[in-house]
């Protein structure tokens, strides 16, 4: 896919994974609309992108960057569902809050942007959307064992929108890195 002049939606763009999304995008020419919880960091990683800083869990903050994003380009070509959290520890013994945390931020939030942007995409018969998952989606990690089953969530969901998704034009695609420095 060229990107030159495409219009790239990146959440989870203020470090890491992102910021890194952010930089190689802006050098290919797309034209970046960018989401992250820092304002200061968003600007750092951002250059000229739209920024809107929030939570992505929050159906406020994923409206406004959607509604924003069509405002000022007019369209979403590259959906780029990166933001992520992780929880170490025994399965057994977490929190439900901080369980319910997890699943808000890794799939929830994603699945949410997702149904936001999808019409948009399926209107004009093209689109990407790209789900940020992980190895451990695939393999289970002991003590990662929460964050894998969410990770792997977000892996059944990129299958099942590949299907729905294959007559309209939108495709998808489901990236799984091992450990990164963030």
């Amino acid at each position: 896919m060229h990107l030159d002049g495409k219009v790239v939606v990146i959440t989870g763009a203020s470090q890491g994974i992102g910021a890194a999304c952010a930089a190689e995008f802006a050098r290919a020419g797309a034209r970046l609309s960018l989401s992250g919880r820092s304002e200061e960091r968003l600007r750092q990683a951002g250059g000229d992108a739209l920024l809107t800083a929030g939570d992505i869990t929050s159906h406020q903050t994923r409206r406004l960057l959607v509604d924003r994003t069509l405002e000022r380009y007019g369209a979403i070509d590259v959906l780029i569902n990166n933001a992520g959290v992780g929880v170490y520890g025994a399965s057994w013994d977490t929190p439900m809050e901080e369980v319910r945390a997890l699943m808000e931020v890794n799939f929830f939030a994603i699945l949410g942007l997702t149904q936001m942007v999808t019409p948009h995409m399926r209107a004009r018969r093209t689109g990407m959307i790209v789900n940020v998952g992980s190895i451990a989606g695939k393999m289970t990690l002991p003590w990662l064992t929460l964050y894998s089953a969410s990770k792997s969530a977000i892996g059944a969901l990129t299958e099942g929108l590949r299907m729905e998704l294959l007559r309209d034009g939108v495709r998808t695609m489901l990236v799984c890195p091992v450990y990164v420095k963030t």
